[in-house]
């Protein structure tokens, strides 16, 4: 039986209440354009390492989950870092191989530091991140996804021509380029 099987997990995400999560991220957070006049919505790989609710004990575990932040505070989070936060979990899509996924309003506490390795690689990141703001909007949003994996800017026709070209991994994974694991 899997993670996402268990019935202690399954009972969480079927009773809807919220839980307080312990976690570690382990990739750098992407954001999702949000609607006009919405912020986007940060999407966070963590590691879950416990789950716990306020009527019952807590759950330990290790297993694979997402995060969907929308405090923008989600954003400065880099791999290795713990955090903790309260949200309610869900369960993940159809061919996800992820235990939950957790919706998270609030800001993550951070638990700790990560690497300096990671905290080197994210200030390069960020200011690569920077250099793009200025630029006119079609490569602004193009150049960020290129480099860092943040598709926040990105001209929604272009998005859908990466997605018809079978291209969107370009977007997804080039972050990589510039990330110590």
């Amino acid at each position: 039986m899997s993670v996402r099987e268990a019935r202690g997990l399954v009972a969480l995400v079927e009773a809807g209440d919220p839980v307080s999560l312990r976690m570690v991220v382990r990739d750098d957070p992407r954001a999702l354009r949000g609607s006009t006049g919405r912020p986007p919505t940060y999407i966070v790989a963590v590691d879950l390492e416990a789950v716990r609710t306020e009527e019952s004990g807590g759950l330990r575990l290790s297993a694979r989950a997402l995060v969907l932040g929308s405090d923008p505070s989600w954003r400065g989070l880099l791999p290795g870092q713990r955090v903790t936060a309260k949200g309610k979990l869900l369960p993940p899509r159809g061919g996800d191989l992820r235990a939950v996924v957790a919706s998270v309003r609030e800001a993550p506490v951070l638990v700790g530091r990560p690497s300096w390795a990671q905290r080197a690689a994210g200030v390069l990141r960020a200011g690569l991140q920077r250099a793009c703001e200025p630029l006119p909007d079609r490569p602004g949003g193009l150049l960020p996804g290129l480099v860092v994996g943040d598709t926040s800017r990105l001209d929604p026709a272009l998005e859908e021509d990466f997605r018809t070209t079978g291209m969107t991994h370009l977007n997804a994974v080039s972050g990589t380029n510039v990330r110590q694991t």
